[in-house]
């Protein structure tokens, strides 16, 4: 497709993107982006798989975020509403904030960003994602671009603590 950046400039770019990572202790990640379809929105819907649990986020109105979590399942292939689980795992301040979160957009998740920013810039909590943090969530998405112009071919993604 070809798309017009803020400039004017044009470059070509896909409606849907696929990346696969090969994580440091073996396992594989496979993030999909729809930034362009005329498909209906889905920036929401999240699927984690582990060896002793898996979560997976509601896909449509009024189905139910679920886990299996191996220490909390009552049988091997019940999944558990993930809302039951809130008192065991999630903060103090995500269960105080959850309504008013929820009403911000993405799902509540940019709520507790800006409100994490707010709160180190007021000096009551330490800033939640140091340098090398954020190069980690944003490396893996440049070296993709990179791959992509290399046919897929999979590439080293830097450790900027070794810089």
């Amino acid at each position: 497709h070809h798309c017009r950046d803020p400039r004017g400039n044009t470059y070509e770019n896909d409606e849907s993107t696929v990346m696969l990572c090969r994580l440091g202790g073996g396992g594989l990640l496979k993030i999909r982006v729809d930034m362009l379809s005329d498909r209906p929105h889905a920036v929401t819907n999240y699927q984690l798989q582990g060896t002793d649990g898996c979560y997976e986020s509601a896909r449509a109105p009024g189905e139910k975020n679920r886990v299996w979590l191996r220490s909390h399942a009552p049988e091997p292939t019940a999944w558990t509403d993930l809302d039951a689980l809130a008192t065991d795992f999630l903060p103090a301040m995500w269960r105080e904030h959850a309504e008013t979160a929820a009403k911000t957009g993405h799902g509540g998740g940019d709520f507790f960003e800006v409100l994490d920013f707010v709160r180190a810039l007021r000096g009551e909590a330490p800033v939640p994602v140091g340098i090398h943090e954020a190069m980690d969530m944003t490396l893996p998405g440049l070296i993709s671009q990179q791959s992509i112009l290399q046919d897929g071919a999979w590439l080293e993604v830097p450790d900027s603590r070794t810089w």
